[in-house]
């Protein structure tokens, strides 16, 4: 009990410092244009525009002003660790395609101005968890997807065009990359723990087998069912059903 309270701890400084380590690149860009007195936004995506492919990939680190990238901290701090802690087999990848599609599919549908600011990979990280969560039917998932409603919910009418000044086709290439990517690793997600009465047929004959396990020190054994087809040493158990010990 003491090693998972520890493996668990250890896991959540792990996120909490891969969610700061992301959230601090943005801030260095900005730190250097304010020390320089100078803007990079020219250095964002420029729709259609070959000579600014680059913009693909310096759009997220590029923000218009001190509130701009104020808005982005929380959420892109939060969302990352979020992803780290709950989804670490899938992080560099989820990550990483977020980060590109959202910029290259801004790139193709997006108005002829210049697009920068990290909000595409929020709305990406956003549309990731939401999805994973339902997809995999695991309770602790559908209750993170419950809480990023809560929490950045309203965010979903930024996918629209509601202001001339905001990228609402970064906002919606991140979504929409979120939702396919969490679409597409849905199998691998953790699934929902199936107790023993889900498991029962009419047809399957189980035997009951004793698992030791330990707790608060003392070895406990308890007995789960398996089907029969599935245990090597039959003679070492008892055939029966679920519904009858």
């Amino acid at each position: 009990m003491l090693q998972e309270t520890e493996s668990k701890s250890t896991g959540i400084i792990q996120a909490l410092l891969v969610g700061l380590a992301f959230t601090l690149i943005p801030w260095i860009v900005y730190g250097y244009e304010v020390y320089n007195d100078t803007h990079l936004s020219d250095y964002g995506v420029l729709p259609r525009s070959f000579s600014h492919l680059y913009g693909i990939f310096t759009m997220p680190f590029l923000h218009a002003d001190l509130q701009h990238i104020l808005a982005n901290t929380a959420p892109l701090f939060v969302l990352t660790s979020f992803l780290f802690y709950f989804y670490r087999k899938f992080f560099g990848w989820v990550y990483m395609y977020i980060y590109l599609l959202a910029g290259f599919w801004t790139w193709i549908i997006g108005r002829p101005d210049v697009h920068i600011g990290a909000s595409g990979v929020v709305y990406g990280l956003t549309s990731y968890i939401f999805f994973s969560g339902a997809w995999s039917k695991n309770y602790r998932l559908a209750a993170i997807s419950l809480l990023i409603i809560f929490l950045y919910g309203s965010i979903i009418w930024g996918i629209f065009p509601t202001e001339k000044t905001v990228s609402w086709e970064g906002h919606l290439s991140g979504f929409v990359a979120g939702l396919v990517l969490s679409f597409y690793y849905r199998k691998e997600l953790p699934q929902r723990k199936k107790y023993e009465w889900e498991l029962v047929d009419d047809t399957t004959e189980y035997v009951k087998v004793p698992v030791e396990e330990m707790e608060n020190g003392i070895i406990v054994t308890r007995y789960i069912y398996v089907p029969k087809s599935k245990v090597i040493n039959l003679e070492d158990y008892e055939p029966n059903r679920l519904d009858g010990d």
